[in-house]
C-alpha cells in the first residue's frame, strides 16, 4: 500500500517537525517541533504554533489557529476558524 504526504501550495514547515502520511492545506504554518501522524488533514490557511500534535486521522478546518503545545488527539475535529488555546487539548466529540 502506498502513502503519500500532500502539501500544499506556499506551506512553511519550521525545524524538528515530524509528518506522517497526512494532507496539508495551502498556506498552512507549522510551528517548530510539531508532530503531524498519519491519516491527519489540515485544512488551508491553518497556524500551528510550536510543539503542536496532530493525531492520527485528525482534523483541522480551514483558517484555524492552535496555540503553542496544543493537543488534537486521534480521530477529534477542530472547527474551520476555531481558535485553540496554548496547551489546550481537543478531544473526539461522544455520540
Amino acid at each position: 500500500m502506498v502513502h503519500r504526504v500532500k502539501i500544499g501550495k506556499k506551506v512553511r514547515i519550521a525545524e524538528n517537525c515530524s509528518i506522517g502520511h497526512c494532507t496539508i492545506g495551502d498556506q498552512t504554518v507549522i510551528g517548530a517541533g510539531s508532530v503531524i501522524s498519519d491519516k491527519a488533514h489540515i485544512g488551508r490557511n491553518v497556524t500551528l504554533g510550536s510543539r503542536c500534535i496532530v493525531g492520527e486521522g485528525a482534523k483541522i478546518g480551514a483558517h484555524a489557529t492552535l496555540g503553542d503545545g496544543a493537543i488534537v488527539v486521534a480521530k477529534a475535529n477542530v472547527k474551520t476558524k476555531s481558535q485553540i488555546k496554548p496547551g489546550e487539548v481537543i478531544q473526539p466529540q461522544k455520540k
